[in-house]
């Protein structure tokens, strides 16, 4: 007599690859790819209970991330994107096959760097309203502008980090996300150097190279 099978996995998506650029080597234990044409999307199985999945372990989220980065160009989805089943998931790489593509195109060779400025000594909270964006910042907000204009000339696009939930811009360090070509890395790390010389009073620091998490949004619904 057979015993009846359990409840099929949910399927956690990590992110999404180009299915041509080959096998991938090395990955944590339970990761896996699936294809659709041209897509190869990363997934583990996720035990369901009675609520449904447990929240994401983020840091488990970040290492996969890295081991699919280390290796191809990937688009990484926000940790705790689960699918109920299998075919729900090929159904939305399917529904959204177009826009996926597009961007696995657009990361393609490309890593994000993000540029942290901050005030090598007291911060300065006086307030003017700024040339390039018509709003009042302080004058550490309006500093750090001014160093990555001059680094952004190395990047393909860049962009502030999003502020946390219930910060403001009156913070000891302003951050950007920039856009930059594996093989020109170096390149702009040199620029970064180069405004961080010319940049008194001001700690400019470069981290990277990330996978590009702030320049891909997904459409997960549908």
């Amino acid at each position: 007599m057979k015993r009846p099978r359990g409840p099929a996995p949910s399927i956690r998506l990590y992110g999404i690859l180009d299915h041509d650029a080959g096998p991938l080597e090395g990955l944590p234990a339970g990761v896996r790819l699936v294809s659709y044409r041209e897509l190869s999307a990363a997934i583990a199985d996720v035990v369901a209970g009675r609520h449904g999945p447990g929240p994401p372990d983020i840091d488990l989220h970040r290492s996969v991330v890295a081991a699919l980065f280390a290796q191809r160009s990937v688009v990484p989805v926000p940790p705790g994107i689960v699918f109920r089943r299998l075919n729900t998931l090929m159904n939305w790489l399917e529904l959204h096959y177009a826009p996926l593509v597009e961007a696995v195109r657009y990361v393609d060779g490309r890593a994000e760097a993000r540029v942290h400025v901050r005030c090598a000594g007291r911060a300065i909270e006086s307030r003017a309203v700024h040339p390039h964006t018509g709003t009042k910042s302080t004058q550490l907000e309006s500093r750090a502008y001014e160093v990555f204009h001059e680094v952004s000339g190395h990047a393909s696009a860049w962009s502030l980090v999003p502020l946390r939930a219930g910060e403001t811009r009156d913070v000891d360090d302003v951050s950007a996300s920039f856009l930059v070509e594996r093989s020109h890395w170096r390149d702009f790390a040199e620029a970064v150097a180069v405004a961080a010389r010319g940049a008194s009073g001001l700690d400019v620091v470069l981290s990277g190279p990330w996978p590009p998490y702030d320049f891909v949004r997904l459409e997960l619904g549908g």
